[in-house]
């Protein structure tokens, strides 16, 4: 018979020291500060409406007025900090004077990407520490819109996690009521051509196979509009690097027919590889670097209507900017 033995092992500590670090203030300080104060705002969302010819437009009512701040925010980027992000009402609020409890703090209801298109989404801040740091700098920017009682003229521009440290900006919100300008009088587009079509031969790729289709109307005619468009300034909102962009989509051109009625949208033609497709739902966006305008795009779009002879109304977002007539 085999006896075992067992000697009691003296206790291993397996505790180790815990460093107790508070969370710090965003590292966050402004180095310019722009407030426009407004009673409306166009909605510009080619899904809430028909931006051409019925737009949706936001009202502040009439003891409130929108308040867009665009606001160049500097970064303490350090060898721990590599990545920043707040986000909407949680982390971003604004103290009205007599306002103490946080509950009552106002949030962001609005964005903004393309100046001057607010977007009815919550405002963010997000950036990453450069990979050339130090030698690169990045700075950031909130673009937010607050909805705020008339009389407000001042307030405190709040930036946090919840239950951590914040930091506050005063911010001077007073200034006259004023409008932002209409988005598509910030590009000039022209027609370059207009014509009538029976149908239209597609070719869309799928898993490396060409598939042949064809539009054809079941009444009516397709009318092809060949078109230029250049924006007129740089439209990007956080306006960084300088770097040059501007944006619009599908849904923002419009043909208005000698009827005096707006064409039906069949589609924006785009030529991927030697295959030409349609759609309603492409984004257009042009980059260029330095001053002037140089982003200049070439489109086409089918647009379905009676084909009648006539003039012919180009509408880009909320803008008649072209027209011309067909024989």
């Amino acid at each position: 018979m085999r006896f075992f033995i067992l000697a009691a092992l003296p206790a291993l500590s397996l505790a180790f020291p815990v460093q107790s670090q508070e969370a710090a203030a965003p590292p966050l300080s402004v180095k310019s500060s722009e407030i426009t104060r407004l009673d409306t705002l166009r909605n510009y969302s080619a899904d809430d409406s028909l931006v051409c010819c019925a737009v949706e437009v936001l009202e502040s009512g009439p003891e409130h007025d929108f308040v867009y701040m665009h606001i160049l925010l500097d970064v303490e980027w350090t060898e721990e900090i590599k990545r920043i992000s707040y986000y909407g009402g949680n982390d971003i609020k604004l103290k009205l004077p007599g306002q103490t409890d946080p509950e009552e703090y106002l949030q962001p209801w609005g964005s903004m990407d393309w100046y001057p298109e607010v977007r009815t989404s919550t405002a963010s801040i997000s950036e990453s520490r450069d990979r050339k740091w130090p030698d690169v700098d990045n700075d950031t920017y909130l673009e937010a819109v607050f909805t705020v009682p008339s009389d407000a003229m001042e307030g405190t521009l709040i930036i946090g996690k919840k239950d951590e440290p914040t930091v506050e900006f005063p911010l001077d919100l007073s200034g006259e009521v004023t409008e932002f300008p209409q988005a598509g009088s910030l590009w000039d587009v022209e027609i370059t051509g207009l014509s009538l079509a029976d149908e239209v031969a597609t070719d869309r790729g799928s898993r490396g196979q060409s598939v042949a289709g064809r539009v054809t109307p079941a009444f009516g005619k397709l009318v092809k509009v060949d078109m230029t468009l250049t924006p007129k300034r740089d439209l990007k909102a956080d306006r960084l690097n300088g770097n040059n962009a501007a944006s619009f989509t599908s849904k923002h051109v419009w043909l208005v027919g000698p009827e005096g009625l707006p064409l039906a949208l069949v589609g924006e033609a785009r030529d991927n590889g030697g295959r030409l497709t349609l759609s309603s739902s492409n984004s257009s966006t042009t980059n260029w670097q330095g001053e002037g305008t140089t982003g200049q795009l070439e489109r086409t779009y089918y647009f379905l209507g009676s084909g009648a002879a006539g003039d012919y109304q180009l509408y880009f977002k909320d803008v008649n900017v072209s027209s011309a007539t067909l024989e």
